[in-house]
């Protein structure tokens, strides 16, 4: 009597999980904090639809960004920023 409703939101399910999986690309590169981003996901809404055009911004959004920076590592106590080229020793 009420599989009509039961119906509806498995549809809706469906139509969310496909979105999403078709949204994957932009989602890893949004996650990822690529550099570009905005352009991964502008090719996967322009070009999702082919299995290229879906591949090429998911391996875009894997492969990671030349301009990142490296990890900051605390300087040496009793150094100070501009002496960490060379570690300075107090002598008692």
């Amino acid at each position: 009597m009420y599989t009509a409703h039961y119906q509806g939101a498995a549809g809706v399910a469906v139509v969310a999980v496909l979105v999403l999986l078709y949204l994957l690309p932009a989602l890893v590169a949004y996650i990822n904090r690529r550099k570009h981003a905005a352009a991964i996901l502008l090719l996967n809404l322009l070009l999702g639809w082919t299995f290229l055009g879906w591949v090429l911004p998911l391996f875009l959004a894997c492969m990671p960004d030349d301009s990142a920076a490296p990890a900051s590592t605390p300087t040496p106590a009793g150094t100070s920023v501009r002496s960490v080229g060379r570690i300075v020793r107090e002598v008692p």
